[in-house]
This record gives structure tokens, sequence and C-alpha cells, in this order.
């Protein structure tokens, strides 16, 4: 189901996520998409899902409702206004709530067992090229 009769989400949506220093790329892979693809949603090129409109609720913590029926500005100043509460900070940057902090380290593991397949892989086709030199 599409939401396109969500005029300006998308604007809202980049409002939030700047002001919690997230980058686009943050929020897709929260979202299992590309950058690109999220890119255009937050350009209301393309309609969010509902399932989508939860996850970017999720991670940029609000609720679906409030970034449906609130104002970016007001959503803003009540994070800023709850920013001690729980928050996380790091090099001067609220990384968020403990639950957000979940959600980073299960990506760190998941980046980290990627990198280590795409390590095997390479090494593996080191070896078949160094083969193929071999033969040459």
């Amino acid at each position: 189901m599409k939401t396109k009769e969500l005029p300006n989400i998308g604007n809202k949506i980049r409002k939030l996520r700047e002001f919690q220093n997230l980058t686009q790329e943050h929020i897709a892979i929260g979202l299992g998409i590309s950058q690109q693809v999220y890119s255009r949603l937050e350009i209301d090129s393309s309609s969010l899902s509902v399932t989508q409109l939860v996850a970017v609720s999720d991670l940029l913590a609000v609720t679906p409702t409030t970034l449906l029926e609130e104002d970016a500005h007001q959503i803003i100043f009540n994070i800023s206004n709850n920013h001690n509460k729980g928050d996380i900070i790091s090099n001067g940057k609220n990384l968020g709530t403990i639950p957000e902090k979940k959600l980073y380290e299960e990506l760190i593991t998941q980046l980290k067992a990627e990198n280590i397949s795409l390590k095997t892989q390479v090494a593996f086709l080191q070896k078949l090229l160094d083969k193929t030199h071999e033969n040459v």
C-alpha cells in the first residue's frame, strides 16, 4: 500500500534525519534499500509504503503518527527538549537512544561479517589469478 497522499513527508524526513546527524546511507541500510532509492523518498519522487513509514519512524526515534501529523520544527523542538533522557552522545553528536545503539551494533556486526566474506572472496580470486598467471 503506497501513501501518495502524504505531501512533503520526504522533506520532513530529511529535516529530521539531518537534525540527528544521520546520513541517507544510514537510513537506507535500516530500510534495506539503496541510498539512491532512499534519496528519491526524501524528495517525494517516490512514495513511502506503510512498512517503510514505520521503519523510518523507528530509525528517527519518532512514532509514525508524530511523523505524519506534526510539523518538522515541532518534532525537532520535542527531540531537543528530550535530548538528555537516555540519549547517547559521541563526539558531540547524538547517536540516539539505547535501542538505536543496539541497531548500530547490529549493523556493525553485519558489516564486519560481510567484510570477512569479501576478504575471503578476494583471497580466493587472488589465488585463482595467481594460478592463471602461472599457467600463461
